[in-house]
């Protein structure tokens, strides 16, 4: 059976709805959903069949929806605009804190009574679960539990429960403390495994923490994680949450249909091709490079791969595993960070070299940026097209001259996703 678990995080639980819309869009379905903290507010909108609904309130979620704060200080702090005004609100925020034992929770419970419908939870065919610890002073107890066994009328107090942060002021059930269920399995993929589970997908936010993995050899699992860090999980920045849910959408994409690029969604050519390309080079086009090197008497394909590509993927910090298409994949994205190329977008090869190559230098006296143009000029030129009739005569020209050019390219899907360039487009979905 099919199921998703979706790991806790706060604000980082947008990223479950860009996953979960490039999953549906597909066709993906599930039999069940199980989630921890914001992850088990996610899970119990998707059973109860209201993906819509949760989707558009995320999209709309500003920092005073669930706390007590100012949105134009919320906007202060992220942007590290710190004066005296927002020290004194900080100041008397801490003491409203400190007066009702922890940070109030009454909006988050407001959310809660708006978007949950535990008769729709009971009566779906999804199976719905979630993770708390109880907490009686002494020791913690891990509480895993479906909805069939959650009393009645308790649903929506077991979801505070899993997302109940030390900081927040204390509720209890029927006179037992909880605690957030993070403090035990965060993404809990063997809740679902304890229900015969056995092809399971875990969405993770905060992937450097260690994923309780399924105990059975059998059991099929993957992990969607993020591309990049996803920011503070108490950090409700609107800009953060929209460009985190289009993340999620792109970074799924990415893990299913095999797209190249850690940063960037590009989809490549056949590593054999790849290889070709570097073999059909001619050998006095790698000359210069090893002269300029001081390197002498070496066979220049020997300089080519022992050489000239180690020394690039050394630079750029990639393991030995990588390939030779994904140290120059990795190259690339290198510049079009510092270029500021549009990242939430699936390019082929040649349209993202051509973005490169027709965007402006942020700085172009900037050392670094300087450095990964020689880089790119030494890993590019030893790459030479062989279907001269397909594809342009060669991968890249002389970076300063237009060195970029195109490889061959496979148009992707997601034409209608263009117009999330601008992040104030409220129609981008």
């Amino acid at each position: 059976m099919k199921g998703i678990a979706l790991e806790g995080g706060s604000s980082k639980g947008a990223y479950h709805l860009g996953v979960l819309k490039a999953l549906f869009e597909r066709g993906y379905k599930f039999k069940g959903v199980v989630g921890t903290s914001i992850g088990a507010f996610n899970a119990a909108m998707i059973a109860q069949g209201d993906f819509d609904i949760c989707y558009n309130m995320w999209k709309n979620m500003q920092p005073e929806t669930l706390f007590n704060v100012d949105n134009q200080f919320m906007e202060n702090l992220i942007d590290k605009n710190i004066d005296r005004s927002m020290l004194e609100y900080a100041s008397e925020e801490a003491k409203n804190v400190i007066r009702n034992k922890g940070i109030d929770t009454a909006k988050l419970r407001k959310i809660l009574d708006t978007y949950i419908d535990e008769d729709k939870i009971r009566k779906s065919d999804i199976d719905f679960g979630l993770v708390t610890v109880e907490f009686d002073g002494l020791k913690p107890i891990p509480v895993e539990i479906f909805k069939e066994d959650i009393p009645k009328g308790k649903i929506k107090d077991y979801i505070m429960a899993s997302a109940n942060l030390p900081v927040f002021k204390s509720e209890d059930i029927d006179g037992k403390m909880f605690i957030d269920g993070g403090f035990y399995d965060n993404c809990p993929l063997r809740l679902l495994e304890s229900k015969g589970y056995d092809d399971l997908i875990a969405v993770r936010v905060s992937p450097n923490r260690k994923l309780r993995e399924p105990i059975n050899e059998s059991t099929k699992f993957i992990e969607i994680k993020p591309s990049e860090p996803l920011g503070r999980g108490l950090i409700f920045s609107n800009e953060t949450i929209r460009i985190n849910m289009l993340r999620g959408y792109f970074d799924r994409i990415k893990k299913i249909e095999g797209l190249k690029g850690e940063k960037y969604y590009i989809t490549g050519i056949t590593d054999d091709e790849f290889m070709k390309r570097l073999i059909s080079y001619p050998n006095e086009k790698i000359l210069p490079y090893a002269e300029s090197r001081g390197v002498v008497g070496k066979d220049p394909k020997r300089i080519l791969f022992e050489d000239l590509i180690p020394e690039t993927a050394e630079a750029l910090k990639m393991g030995k595993e990588s390939t030779y298409q994904e140290i120059f994949i990795g190259l690339l994205e290198e510049i079009a960070e510092s270029k500021k190329i549009k990242k939430f977008k699936i390019y082929s090869l040649d349209e993202f070299i051509s973005c490169i190559n027709n965007a402006e230098d942020e700085d172009s006296t900037n050392s670094k940026l300087l450095e990964l143009k020689k880089t790119a000029l030494r890993l590019a030129k030893p790459i030479e097209k062989v279907t001269p009739i397909t594809f342009k005569e060669s991968i890249l020209k002389e970076f300063e001259e237009s060195m970029l050019d195109d490889i061959g390219y496979h148009f992707s899907q997601l034409e209608n996703y263009e117009k999330c360039e601008d992040k104030d487009d409220d129609d981008w979905d």
